[in-house]
């Protein structure tokens, strides 16, 4: 009820499904799409953290993540995924060029209250805001390739360095291929889990 007595709507309600196991495991970050140590890093990028398990509600995502520049904090926008695995966090504004930043969590928990605090990554910037895309200069297999072995790895190389979070589908006879993706710099590598 309201303070004025009225009920929530009878057809206003929510669900969910508990697991099978009590979670004593803070949340951990698995992946990062900027490198630890990275200087290549435009004014205008996004941060984008992966985490090993949904992201509760009761902590706010732009209260746990803090950026900041010489101990001086940074105002972020963070979104988080509809998933609740993914935070991606904005610097209101452009950063600044040629300059070093932080990453941190504080307080990050999951569904059952685990928390997680501490650093994530630093990063330099350059002096460029970056308003294109990545363009592929090289593929091996080349494209177009045949007889390729059925355990060969597929590598992708930009003229740009790329989200480590990049995953683009590789698919063929109808299925997407199950495997590893692997990002350095600006080159892609996928190991298929499986032979082709």
């Amino acid at each position: 009820r309201d303070l004025a007595g009225s009920r929530v709507g009878y057809y206003d309600s929510r669900y969910f499904t508990a697991g099978d196991f009590p979670d004593d495991v803070s949340p951990m970050v698995s992946q990062v799409s900027v490198g630890e140590g990275s200087a290549d890093v435009p004014m205008n990028a996004q941060v984008v953290l992966e985490f090993s398990e949904p992201l509760g509600g009761q902590c706010l995502p732009g209260d746990v993540v803090q950026v900041s520049a010489g101990g001086v904090g940074v105002p972020v926008d963070v979104s988080v995924s509809s998933s609740r695995l993914v935070l991606t966090v904005t610097a209101v504004g452009e950063l600044e060029a040629l300059t070093s930043y932080d990453v941190e969590l504080v307080d990050a928990c999951d569904y059952a209250g685990n928390l997680f605090s501490g650093a994530v990554v630093s990063f330099t910037t350059t002096d460029v805001v970056d308003e294109t895309g990545p363009s592929l200069v090289s593929m091996d297999p080349e494209n177009n390739a045949t007889d390729v072995a059925v355990d060969a790895l597929l590598t992708l190389t930009f003229d740009e360095p790329i989200d480590r979070l990049s995953r683009p589908p590789l698919t063929g006879a109808g299925v997407t291929v199950q495997g590893t993706y692997t990002v350095t710099g600006n080159v892609l590598t996928f190991q298929p889990s499986a032979p082709l």
